[in-house]
């Protein structure tokens, strides 16, 4: 499981548990996944019993605002890359936001931008620098 997070709204975003000879591509690569649900376009939208989840071909990310609303996404990969949102309330959110959101959305599935759903589907490999070749 890939874990990206910051300590603050304004610090960097780190890999936690990155192995200690981890060297990555750039700040903006590794950001690259905790940003997927900003300016997210919405291709298209069903509702969500015409496109039932199965355990297979399934991403699953979570985030997490400073705030304490959490949002679990389930990535499927078929026909094209849709996403089904469930936003919760682990702590207590400003003005009940989570519980607000999740009833708008829960009941529908969403189509989103091929290029968000690469950066959902991010591996630690995709944020790391090409091991080189050594010298002959």
């Amino acid at each position: 499981m890939l874990v990206i997070s910051r300590s603050a709204p304004d610090a960097k975003f780190a890999v936690e548990d990155a192995p200690p000879d981890a060297k990555f591509k750039s700040d903006t690569t590794t950001s690259g996944p905790a940003m997927a649900l900003e300016t997210l376009d919405l291709d298209d939208v069903k509702p969500s019993a015409d496109l039932p989840i199965s355990d297979k071909d399934v991403v699953s990310a979570k985030f997490t605002t400073f705030d304490g609303l959490t949002i679990d996404i389930s990535l499927l990969e078929s026909r094209q890359d849709r996403v089904d949102r469930d936003f919760s309330k682990r702590h207590r959110c400003r003005r009940g936001r989570g519980e607000k959101a999740r009833g708008k959305v829960s009941r529908w599935t969403y189509a989103i931008p091929a290029y968000k759903a690469n950066l959902i589907k991010t591996k630690l490999a995709d944020l790391l620098e090409p091991a080189k070749a050594p010298d002959p």
